[in-house]
């Protein structure tokens, strides 16, 4: 079974994302399928985040508290995205 997701992007970094996954040989679908599974199967977001120097101060401090409390087991996991969704709205 699958599903279909739509996605609101610039428009100019939807072309750029285009270019870079055509030099692989990937369509849109193709690399979508490869991120979410590597997102799945590291059970983490596959960005490295220290690339990114526009990242504001509390922002990065975010960033590193999250990363501390996740490095410490503080976290919950969920079985599905209804449930993570749930689990938010308890917040």
């Amino acid at each position: 079974m699958t599903t279909t997701v739509s996605l609101r992007l610039p428009e100019d970094l939807k072309k750029q994302a285009t270019d870079v996954f055509n030099e692989y040989g990937l369509d849109w679908s193709s690399a979508m399928l490869m991120i979410l599974t590597q997102v799945v199967s590291e059970n983490a977001i596959p960005v490295n985040l220290h690339r990114y120097s526009e990242i504001s101060p509390s922002m990065k401090s975010n960033i590193d508290r999250s990363l501390q409390e996740y490095k410490a087991g503080n976290y919950k996991t969920t079985n599905s995205v209804k449930e993570l969704f749930e689990e938010l709205d308890k917040d």
